[in-house]
C-alpha cells in the first residue's frame, strides 16, 4: 500500500464526507463519521480514499499560501472551503508516503497540480 497511488473519488463524495465530519464533530472521530455516513452508498475502497484525501486537503489548506481557496465567515475561527478545492482534492494525484515517513504531512498533494485543478473547477461554465 505504501508508495501506491490513492484512487480518485468524485468531488460530490468528498463534500459528503466532509459534511459528515462536521455533523458528527464531538460525537465521533472523522474517520468514524465518514464511514457511518457513506458505508451504505459507496464501496469501502472509495471511503478509505476519501478519508486520505480529506486528510491531505486539511494539511494543504493549513498552509498560508493557499488561504485564498478558503472563505472566511464573519471573521470566525473556522473557514469555509471553496467547493473547487474539494473537486481538486477528489482528482489530484495522491500517493501514500513511504512506510518510514515520520510526518503526517507526508501524505500530500502536489501543490502546483492541486492549484491548477482548483482553478479549473473554479472557472465558470459556459461563455459570455
Amino acid at each position: 500500500m505504501f508508495g501506491s497511488e490513492i484512487e480518485t473519488v468524485t468531488g460530490e463524495m468528498l463534500i459528503e464526507a466532509n459534511e459528515a465530519t462536521v455533523e458528527q464533530r464531538g460525537k465521533m472521530n472523522a474517520i468514524e463519521a465518514v464511514v457511518a455516513s457513506l458505508h451504505s452508498r459507496y464501496p469501502s475502497n472509495q471511503i478509505v480514499a476519501a478519508t486520505f484525501r480529506l486528510q491531505a486537503l486539511a494539511s494543504l489548506m493549513s498552509k498560508d499560501d493557499l488561504k485564498g481557496l478558503q472563505l472566511r465567515l464573519h471573521g470566525k475561527d473556522h473557514a469555509l472551503i471553496n467547493e473547487a478545492a474539494f473537486h481538486a482534492a477528489a482528482k489530484c494525484r495522491l500517493v501514500m508516503p513511504p512506510e518510514d515517513a515520520t510526518s503526517r504531512d507526508a501524505l500530500a498533494f502536489d501543490k502546483d497540480e492541486f492549484i491548477r485543478l482548483a482553478m479549473q473547477y473554479a472557472e465558470p461554465d459556459g461563455s459570455a
